[in-house]
Order: C-alpha cells, then sequence, then structure tokens
C-alpha cells in the first residue's frame, strides 16, 4: 500500500497540462438578452466629458437660432422703415412743387391784376394751395410736413398772403401805382423761395435716411 501511494504522488507531480473538453450550450434568446444589457451598460459609461460637449453644442445651436430671429425681426422692421421713408420722400415731392406752384401763381396773378383783369378764381386756387401746405389736403394730395422750420415759415407765408390780396383788392379800386401791391409782392416771392428751399431741405433729410436705412439692411443681410 505504501508503494502504491508513492507511485501515485509521482505520477501527479509529473503532470505537466491538462485538459478539459466542456461542451457549454445557451439559448440565442438569452444570447441575444445578454448583449442588449451589455450594450445597455456601455451606454451608460459614455464619458462625462461627451455630455458636457453635447450640451454646449445644443446652447451654441440654441443661441444661434435667437440670434436669427432677433437678426430677422430688425431686418423686418427696417423694410418697414424704408418703406414709410419712401412714401413720405413721394409726398413730401408734391409738397416742394405746390410750394413752387403757390410763387408762380401769385406771380401771375399780379400780373394781370396790374393789367385790371381780375383773378379771383386763381387767388382761390392759391389759398388752397397754402391751406393744403401748412395742414395736408386729400383733395390736392398733399402730406403736411413735420418739420418746425417749414411750418414756421409757411404760417409767415399765409398771413403775407392776406396782406397782398388786401393789396391786390385796393389795386382794384385806386389801381396798382397808389399800393403797395409791387413792393408786398416782391417780398411775398422771396417768402416763397425760402419756403420751397425749406422743404427741398426736408426732402433731403428723408433721403439721407432712407440711405442710410439701405446701408444697415445690407449689412442685416451679409
Amino acid at each position: 500500500m505504501g508503494k502504491k501511494k508513492k507511485q501515485e504522488e509521482i505520477k501527479l507531480k509529473d503532470i505537466k497540462s491538462m485538459q478539459f473538453n466542456i461542451n457549454l450550450s445557451v439559448p440565442k434568446e438569452a444570447f441575444d438578452e445578454l448583449l442588449r444589457r451589455m450594450a445597455h451598460l456601455e451606454s451608460k459609461d459614455t464619458p462625462k466629458e461627451d455630455e458636457s460637449k453635447d450640451m454646449k453644442e445644443k446652447k451654441i445651436t440654441r443661441i444661434l437660432r435667437i440670434f436669427m430671429m432677433l437678426l430677422t425681426c430688425i431686418l423686418i422692421a427696417l423694410f418697414f422703415g424704408i418703406m414709410i421713408l419712401v412714401s413720405d420722400m413721394q409726398g413730401t415731392a408734391r409738397v416742394v412743387n405746390y410750394a413752387g406752384l403757390v410763387r408762380g401763381k401769385t406771380q401771375q396773378i399780379i400780373k394781370l391784376e396790374n393789367a385790371q383783369r381780375p383773378q379771383d378764381e386763381m387767388i382761390r386756387e392759391v389759398d388752397a394751395y397754402i391751406d393744403g401746405l401748412r395742414h395736408g389736403s386729400d383733395e390736392l394730395n398733399l402730406v403736411r410736413l413735420d418739420d418746425k422750420a417749414f411750418q414756421d415759415k409757411m404760417e409767415v407765408l399765409e398771413q403775407f398772403f392776406e396782406q397782398l390780396k388786401e393789396e391786390i383788392y385796393k389795386a382794384r379800386e385806386e389801381g396798382y401805382e397808389n399800393t403797395q401791391i409791387i413792393n408786398k409782392s416782391e417780398t411775398f416771392f422771396t417768402i416763397c423761395d425760402e419756403t420751397t428751399g425749406l422743404a427741398e431741405s426736408y426732402s433731403q433729410k428723408l433721403a439721407s435716411s432712407l440711405n442710410r436705412l439701405e446701408k444697415i439692411v445690407v449689412v442685416d443681410i451679409i
């Protein structure tokens, strides 16, 4: 018995390798479930740096969208501003024309009145022009210029035309040689020129404003 044990011990020590044949079988459903769980664990192990990067990208995207919306709103407001300015410029052009008409018509009235040819109809037309220039007129398609210097000068022009009409009526009775119609008409023409100049100056201001708005629109679009 002692000899047998010794021989067995020697045999175990001499063993250098062992081979095991194991047949392991796993159902396909269980294997698929295992893969799904492993994928889920991998997604949970995403580094925090990646999450932070995603958050930053979303924040930048949100800021850019807000910025684009603001630019769009500004662009729409600028377009409305341009439309209003263009409309005002068209109205101002008519004001300039009618301010010139007041002077031209009055010159014609004085010449005809001095030739003893009364011009009551033309006087009424000039009155209508002056009223339209001061307050605006739908009939004449005139706008009221929102310019203090022009309106102040129009008030002076209106008052002086009343004085000129008095000289016209006086000239009909006493003859123009016995009135101040010539001197007053020359003063009135000077006032008309100044009034027209103020209307033109106001129109130029609108044109400059329109030019600035157009440049801002171009910059906004770019």
